[in-house]
């Protein structure tokens, strides 16, 4: 049984690569700065995308690349500094890794030194000097915000070599990182970080990064799209993947004895390739249980279609198993029409046309089939719950969310502090309602994702 990992593919299955490569071109031909945004949903692929173009980059004449992912550094209070050590990690040459390191000490002990060493091991007595020296010849109080643009800015040229080498950084899952930290590193980028020979490539889901922007900057109705409009050059939606390429990357997660399902998972699934992997996992673990059962002979075809009636159109599923008779009734049926098909399971439309083209199915017994689905983590299933906006009720809201996540106090007050922000994944959707009534019982705002 080969079940798949949650983790971006490095392996194009979605004819994408003809897309990183052009994206590839044109950062390469651009005038810089450059800021691309690389659009789209979870789980759509845009870090897959982004690996494509960075594997395009090896071996190109006067261009480094590099990889960047905010998240493992968003508690830190200058996350922008992270991404400095990690454009600098490679640069080569005693003289010019001593520029460096002054230069760094004077950035860390503008924007505050105590991160600084976590990430370039320079020592408290290092970043004393550098600071007082620097501070001392290079900056006035008055001017330090100019001054310290003046210091990214000799930075990056020592990186660039004055603009004449290309640096791309790739910057992932940014939309996963909280409300201030999404705000930093976009505002790094377009205050310091903007200069010849830079490409930032950023993915992110805009509307959640909207979102963010918007609880940042409360009462400017509009200012986030104008925001991310402003900063990025080059905005880049990532393309719907086609009917072909979709049955070429559902088949080669199936294993070749559960092959002839493909074409019903095809028409009954969405376009997003973490999505159908997590989907397919679930099937295949459903059918080897199965398999394990004695006397139980499992219809492959109709196991999977049950599963993608419990994801698609939970209504319809919980009445199944609460004996109602619509859905029993309406596949018995050699011919069915559209308006029946949506009375029974409502308007999902992918799982309409599914049920259109499906197989009479007659003198079954349902019971194994209900049971097997019902130990199936299909986790379409489960969703997570956002806080969106806080309240004057401060006490009562970290109550509500201490109650049902169980996090520490100051855990809770930090997710208050940080809205719109989740707090509680992979939940079900009973669960999920109880918990946003909760919050919203208080003063605060929530909504369900999933």
């Amino acid at each position: 049984m080969n079940l798949h990992n949650d983790e971006p593919s490095n392996v194009d299955m979605l004819s994408r690569e003809k897309v990183a490569n052009a994206l590839t071109d044109a950062v390469l031909v651009a005038k810089t700065p450059l800021v691309v945004g690389i659009y789209g949903s979870w789980g759509v692929g845009k870090t897959s995308l982004m690996r494509l173009m960075e594997d395009s980059l090896v071996g190109k004449e006067n261009v480094e690349s590099i990889w960047f992912d905010p998240w493992f550094h968003q508690f830190d209070d200058n996350p922008e500094i992270a991404l400095l050590h990690a454009m600098v990690k490679n640069i080569n040459g005693a003289e010019k890794k001593q520029a460096v390191r002054k230069l760094l000490g004077v950035i860390g002990v503008s924007l505050g030194a105590a991160v600084l060493k976590t990430f370039t091991g320079i020592s408290a007595k290092d970043i004393k000097e550098y600071g007082t020296q620097y501070e001392e010849e290079m900056f006035e109080l008055r001017e330090k915000q100019a001054r310290l643009q003046d210091k990214f800015g000799e930075l990056i040229d020592l990186i660039t070599s004055n603009g004449t080498k290309r640096l791309v950084i790739f910057i992932d899952d940014l939309d996963r990182c909280s409300p201030s930290t999404i705000l930093k590193i976009l505002d790094s980028l377009k205050l310091y970080l903007s200069h010849e020979g830079c490409v930032y490539v950023v993915g992110i889901d805009r509307v959640i990064v909207e979102k963010s922007i918007k609880a940042s900057f409360k009462g400017i109705d509009g200012y986030e799209g104008e925001y991310l409009d402003k900063l990025i050059q080059l905005p880049f939606n990532v393309p719907a993947i086609g009917k072909a390429d979709l049955e070429k990357y559902i088949k080669s997660h199936l294993p070749s004895e559960l092959s002839s399902v493909a074409e019903l998972f095809v028409g009954g699934l969405e376009g997003n390739p973490r999505k159908i992997k997590r989907f397919i996992n679930a099937y295949i673990l459903t059918y080897a249980l199965a398999k394990s059962l004695d006397d139980v002979d499992i219809d492959k075809e109709i196991l999977g279609l049950l599963l993608l009636i419990q994801q698609r159109a939970p209504d319809a599923y919980i009445s199944l198993i609460k004996g109602d008779n619509g859905l029993r009734n309406l596949l018995s049926k050699n011919h069915r029409e559209k308006d029946d098909i949506t009375t029974v399971i409502g308007g999902d439309e992918n799982l309409v046309n599914v049920l259109l083209h499906f197989k009479e199915v007659k003198d079954i017994n349902w019971y194994p089939y209900i049971f097997l689905s019902g130990t199936s983590s299909v986790e379409e299933n489960l969703v997570d719950v956002w806080m969106t906006s806080g309240g004057a009720r401060e006490t009562e809201i970290i109550r509500a969310l201490r109650k049902f996540t169980g996090m520490s106090q100051s855990d809770a007050k930090n997710k208050l502090n940080n809205v719109p922000t989740v707090i509680a994944t992979s939940v079900t959707k009973n669960q999920a309602e109880r918990l946003c009534a909760d919050i919203r019982a208080v003063g605060a705002g929530a909504e369900i994702r999933g």
